[in-house]
């Protein structure tokens, strides 16, 4: 897939293009129907699959506190876009000037003046342009005019509950992990490098990896079963995500325990997909009973990990 950051590195006679347009934050089952059709449409037409997405997200800069923390991140995003067979990305920088342009503007101008657009695939509730004037009707109206073929995808559902970017932070914060994965399409993961951290695990006798420079949002705090990919290498784990209440810690950290593996991780980068909150963090009265926990904690992973190993469709890398 090639990335253009830049409009004018666009050829003026490329092939036509059939996009999707979003911040595709997460490329969750929504996305990924999106994705699908206009690899499907651009097939029909003749024409090249392509995504336009934005940076920074909107959202930090239309929002009074930009500090959102996001699903995936830009690396991330273009990966798994990559995946749904998109052969042409374009990162547009998203400011206030593009925010105020008006959607006969930015379909005239740039989708069809400079893209030569063939078609457009769109999910419900899609407006672009200044105060989103750009519903689906106008999107059809033009696109009569100019040659374009809109395509609206209908919404992706899990038990009834709409998949949208917004609605998996939600799941994340409040530890509804299985929600937020199944609305995903794919087990919730973070990635960071393995620090030095206190070692307090090691000291009870279960040692961690301290995982710091995470960039998207942490799932609430709590205990999770977890998988964690170091290299080629994929680990059954359990990670703590909080702050220590037993210990008094006020940081929040993340330190995931390795089941049956040793080894200094110090420095690597590990991926941590999660499968399932365990518990809420709790503070204990006493080492002796945080020791019994966490073990109670690592034999329900065990045994989480046991019956999924007998169920068919294992994978050898996390998505």
């Amino acid at each position: 897939m090639q990335i253009f950051e830049r409009i004018e590195g666009w050829p003026k006679h490329a092939d036509p293009l059939v996009v999707a347009i979003g911040n595709f934050d997460g490329v969750h089952i929504g996305h990924q129907a999106l994705l699908r059709s206009v690899v499907e449409t651009a097939s029909r037409l003749g024409a090249v699959p392509g995504a336009i997405t934005f940076v920074p997200h909107p959202l930090k800069v239309l929002l009074a506190n930009p500090d959102i923390k996001l699903l995936t991140t830009l690396k991330e995003r273009a990966a798994l876009i990559a995946q749904s067979g998109i052969e042409m990305l374009f990162r547009f920088k998203f400011d206030r000037s593009l925010a105020n342009t008006s959607a006969r503007d930015f379909v005239t101008g740039i989708l069809h003046g400079r893209l030569h657009i063939a078609g457009l695939v769109v999910g419900p509730r899609y407006a672009l342009g200044r105060d989103r004037e750009g519903n689906i009707d106008f999107l059809r109206e033009v696109g009569a005019e100019l040659g374009i073929e809109i395509l609206q995808v209908p919404p992706q559902q899990v038990d009834g509950i709409v998949a949208s970017s917004t609605k998996i932070r939600e799941c994340l914060l409040n530890g509804e992990i299985g929600l937020a994965n199944r609305l995903l399409g794919r087990p919730y993961s973070i990635t960071g490098t393995v620090g030095r951290c206190a070692g307090r695990g090691l000291g009870l006798g279960f040692p961690t990896a301290n995982i710091l420079g995470v960039e998207v949002l942490l799932p609430q705090n709590g205990v999770y079963i977890t998988q964690s990919q170091i290299g080629e290498r994929i680990l059954n784990s359990v990670t703590n995500i909080g702050h220590h209440p037993t210990f008094y810690s006020e940081t929040t950290s993340v330190e995931s325990h390795m089941l049956d593996y040793r080894a200094d991780l110090y420095g690597k980068v590990v991926k941590t997909a999660f499968l399932r909150r365990i518990r809420p963090e709790h503070r204990f009265p006493s080492r002796e009973e945080l020791i019994r926990q966490i073990c109670s904690d690592i034999d329900f992973a065990r045994d989480f990990f046991r019956l999924r190993h007998k169920a068919p469709g294992r994978v050898s890398r996390l998505p």
